[in-house]
């Protein structure tokens, strides 16, 4: 009897954990859409979240009451390369941290996950708002922006740069080079509505009429 009331809470708590393991990276991929500061595309790359939490959830569970597991696992991880290349530091910090609820879930570790996760949420929001990094508008998304100009060769690049962040979030010029008849300017940025980017195209064509601008939405991961 007293063996199965042990097997019904060992899988009792089996399901807490994949259900947590579900909610909790959705809540963080919400934190991190919205408080981040990274130029890649977050929407695409907090959709990664849910799975790897479960995964770790799901490893943890399984080679935590075996020792010949667990250095299989260890074995397994050594053949195992991670090609895919991170940009920022903050993905990182991000992969940590899903992979810290992961650990802890299948550790059966609750409590503490669940206090845990509030306190720091709370300090990425409070640091957010102190910093000013705050998205007050949902972004369709983060693009690259190409400006091909004839007149920042002799005017620079600062009136362009203006007009671009203007009407963007979190703008970045990533890239910068010119010949001798133009200049390319390649910008990261956060593009919140059509109108926004209907705006600085106005507004660049108006500063220059012959210039070449090139929107294209930045899907990458890495």
């Amino acid at each position: 009897m007293q063996a199965l009331l042990n097997q019904l809470v060992e899988y009792s708590d089996f399901a807490y954990a994949m259900a947590l393991s579900g909610i909790l990276p959705i809540i963080v991929g919400m934190v991190y859409k919205k408080y981040g500061s990274s130029v890649s595309n977050r929407t695409v790359f907090a959709r990664n979240f849910l799975i790897i939490t479960m995964s770790t959830t799901l490893i943890i569970i399984v080679v935590k009451s075996s020792i010949a597991l667990s250095l299989g696992l260890v074995g397994a991880l050594s053949i195992v390369r991670f090609r895919a290349a991170i940009k920022e530091p903050e993905e990182i910090a991000y992969l940590f941290f899903i992979i810290a609820i992961g650990i802890g879930l299948g550790a059966f570790q609750f409590v503490i996950i669940l206090v845990a996760i509030p306190f720091i949420i709370g300090l990425i929001i409070l640091r957010a708002h102190i910093g000013g990094k705050v998205n007050k508008t949902t972004p369709m998304g983060n693009y690259n922006i190409n400006v091909i100009s004839k007149l920042a060769k002799t005017a620079g690049v600062g009136p362009i740069s203006n007009i671009v962040k203007e009407h963007t979030t979190k703008a970045e010029l990533k890239h910068y080079s010119e010949d001798e008849q133009s200049t390319s300017m390649l910008f990261f940025a956060d593009i919140s509505s059509l109108e926004k980017l209907d705006g600085f195209r106005k507004l660049l064509v108006e500063y220059e009429p012959g210039i070449a601008i090139d929107v294209v939405a930045n899907r990458e991961i890495s």
